[in-house]
């Protein structure tokens, strides 16, 4: 689908602006760390609390034709997750949505994100704002898009030229709650690393 390139400009209670961009990133640090319970360690998360886990409940669809799922996103209120879809009905990886009533209900079903997937692979989402704004990752760079309410279709999606860079792949998009700075993986140093950058006060 034809992209035209805007200035990426969250757009959620704590963060509004005008025309505001990113300004130049720079690499983050990479350490270990344990958050809510959880330690991170080799990429593998484990309980930290010396109560044996919870098996893990599969979300649908399962691989009963073929489909397979990756990269899961949940937003804040628990109510939305996005993932990238690989199965017979897709055009490689697409990204897909369910949704439920209350945080403890069961899913609903995935339902692909049709304006948003093309003939490129799309990964790595992150929805916020309610579900209004998703990120993710089309083909090597990254993505931005909005919508007018939760119901509604996303609008076109922008590239985010403030960090998108020719021949290295940008993934793995991550905003901070408020808006103000956005977390990615890039391959531009020959490895991948992980960058932030700031947005620019309008």
């Amino acid at each position: 689908m034809p992209r035209r390139a805007r200035a990426f400009t969250p757009e959620n209670s704590t963060a509004r602006g005008s025309g505001a961009g990113f300004c130049r990133y720079r690499r983050a640090l990479q350490k270990p760390h344990e958050r809510r319970g959880w330690l991170l360690h080799q990429g593998v998360a484990a309980p930290s609390a010396r109560a044996p886990a919870p098996q893990p409940d599969a979300l649908n669809p399962g691989h009963d034709d073929g489909t397979q799922a990756m990269n899961p996103h949940v937003d804040l209120p628990e109510l939305r997750v996005v993932v990238g879809l690989n199965g017979p009905d897709t055009q490689g990886w697409d990204l897909a949505i369910a949704s439920r009533e209350r945080p403890l209900d069961e899913w609903g079903e995935f339902v692909p994100l049709a304006e948003l997937n093309d003939a490129g692979d799309q990964l790595a989402p992150f929805l916020f704002d309610d579900g209004r704004q998703i990120l993710f990752r089309s083909g090597d760079d990254l993505y931005w898009a909005r919508r007018p309410g939760t119901n509604d279709t996303f609008e076109p999606p922008q590239p985010l030229e403030e960090v998108n860079v020719p021949d290295a792949r940008e993934n793995d998009p991550y905003l901070s709650p408020d808006g103000s700075i956005l977390f990615f993986s890039s391959e531009r140093s020959g490895g991948t690393d992980i960058y932030e950058t700031r947005r620019i006060a309008p």
